[in-house]
């Protein structure tokens, strides 16, 4: 699944899970929490 992809359904779920509870922040939090399994390949590009 390419990046994008994981931030547009990490941000749908994050709405459906707690948008009521939060409100837009559950977007946001959805969208990182989206991307977070693609950082592990970005880092060893970098050899970090």
């Amino acid at each position: 699944m390419d990046s994008l992809t994981q931030i547009v359904l990490g941000a749908g779920i994050g709405e459906l899970v707690m948008g009521r509870k939060i409100g837009n922040k559950a977007i946001l939090l959805g969208a990182i929490a989206g991307t977070v399994p693609d950082l592990d390949k970005r880092a060893q590009l970098f050899n970090i």
